[in-house]
Parts: C-alpha cells; structure tokens; sequence
C-alpha cells in the first residue's frame, strides 16, 4: 500500500448518494480501489484487509482526501457544485495535524469545506471517542460535516451519538434488517 501511494496506483470512484431532502448539489461518497502493475482494479477486500499497520490507514486517508479535493477543484471551476462522503480510519481521527492539513488543501484548491462530510464507523467513533469528539467539532469551523457509519452496529451507539456531533448517521444495515422484521 505504501507503494501504491508513492506510485500513485490508487483511484477514486464516486458511487452517487440520492438526496431525500432535494438538495441541487450532487452528493457522492468516495470509493477507494488499488491498481496493479497493469492498471487493473484490485478488489477493496483484497487489499483493505492489509490496512491493520496504522500509519498506513493515515497515509492512505491523507492521499484519499488530498485526491478528493483536487478533483473537487476541477469540478467547481466548471460550476459544478458535488459535495463528497470521504471515509477515514480511526488512526486519522487521532491524527492532531490532520484539520490544519484539511484545512490548508481546502484553501489551496479553493474548494468551501461545505463540499465535504467525513465519515467514520461508529466502532471508530467508540475506540477513539475523544478525538472523535475534537475532529466533529472541528470541522464545523471548516465549514464541513461529520458522519457516523454502521450506526446501531454496536452496544455503544447512543453514547457515541451523544458525544459526537455528527450532521449525518447512517445506519448499519443489520439495524435496519432488525427494524424490518415483524415483532411476535
């Protein structure tokens, strides 16, 4: 993975996110894929399981949201007004330097931080519930958003979403699988 990052064989998709509010922004979130020697996508399974070294999820998180903002530049010149869901790792949420780094890419690039909603699990969130805390709050100085993902997905929810203030929640599939079915 260090390599792919220093050789740049990483890729972004952007997996569209429908609006039930109906804002004229269009709104993705960010998927992450390795390329090989000839170009070719590597599964997120394949390689994502490899991301237990934590300066590697940092670095990883760094280029993903460096990359972010940059293709969001691109888009902004051209009136295109995007917002992305960016996933990071609970190494990042502890990463004290990380808000200035963001915010200085933001200036750099020109791009409003409104563009932009950070998304981390709430297993992320429970480890590192502190720093959780400091980066939410941060962020709404840069004008960005925090999200928690896989909510319900643990006995610690409401407690992680007391402490965190979080714009977004998405809820853990097997939550909403509970929700579906018939109470006996």
């Amino acid at each position: 993975l260090r390599e792919a990052i220093k050789n740049n064989r990483l890729k972004l998709l952007f997996q569209p996110v429908v609006s039930l509010r109906g804002e004229q922004e269009h709104i993705y979130e960010v998927l992450l894929r390795l390329l090989d020697e000839e170009s070719q996508e590597i599964s997120p399974n394949m390689f994502l399981t490899m991301l237990d070294h934590a300066e590697v999820s940092a670095d990883l998180d760094r280029w993903v949201i460096a990359e972010s903002i940059r293709q969001l530049s691109v888009e902004h010149k051209k009136v295109t007004r995007n917002r992305l869901f960016i996933n990071i790792t609970g190494r990042s949420l502890e990463d004290p330097g990380l808000l200035q780094w963001i915010s200085d890419q933001l200036k750099d690039h020109d791009v409003p931080g409104t563009s932009l909603v950070f998304q981390f699990s709430e297993s992320d969130a429970s480890s590192y519930i502190k720093f959780a805390n400091i980066f939410a709050q941060s962020l709404v100085q840069l004008h960005a958003s925090a999200c928690i993902k896989h909510y319900g997905s643990s006995i610690d929810s409401e407690n992680v979403l007391r402490h965190v203030p979080a714009e977004f929640v998405k809820l853990d599939g097997s939550f909403v699988q509970e929700l579906q079915s018939p109470e006996k």
